[in-house]
């Protein structure tokens, strides 16, 4: 036996590979991908799935997402061209892993105050977990996070009854 290592694209050539790809599996469809679209996947794909190989997870999405996008149109409307910008992108990621959006778009800002209201108002009496809870997703928001490392781990420990199924619950709404 031989090991040959099969590594990842470049930055510039990923992105080819991946626009490439996505041009091909639009084609027939009247559906352009705007560059920054692909870019955006790109970005999606290395911060939040970082353990899937590159381009196969930002070309499955792209299909995934194409694919959603066949299976909304209807018969007999228009077949003007659409294109699929950096918005759409970021609302499909947030849909397939459950993350609210404004964890995953840049342009969106975190309100800390916001988020530990709303975990208080579900989750009773847990001032502390929740007030952890609150900074570590800044610390994730804010991409403080060590890179090569899994984004946040969280083990909700405790007897029965104080909340920990209600926090995590919380956090997925």
């Amino acid at each position: 036996f031989q090991r040959i290592a099969i590594t990842e694209p470049e930055s510039g050539e990923l992105e080819q590979i991946i626009e490439r790809k996505a041009n091909d599996l639009a084609r027939g469809q009247r559906i352009s991908i705007d560059p920054y679209a692909i870019q955006e996947t790109v970005r999606l794909s290395r911060r939040f799935t970082p353990y899937d190989g590159m381009p196969g997870r930002p070309v499955r999405f792209l299909e995934n997402l194409l694919l959603n996008r066949r299976g909304k149109s209807l018969p007999g409307a228009p077949t003007d061209s659409v294109a699929i910008h950096r918005s759409e992108i970021i609302a499909q990621f947030s849909e397939e892993t459950g993350m609210p959006r404004f964890m995953i778009d840049p342009d969106l800002p975190m309100d800390p105050e916001a988020l530990l209201k709303h975990f208080n108002s579900r989750v009773f009496g847990q001032e502390e977990a929740v007030g952890r809870i609150v900074g570590i997703l800044s610390t994730v928001k804010t991409a403080l996070a060590r890179t090569g490392k899994p984004i946040a781990s969280m083990l909700f420990v405790g007897p029965t009854g104080v909340g920990k199924t209600e926090l995590a619950k919380a956090w997925s709404r």
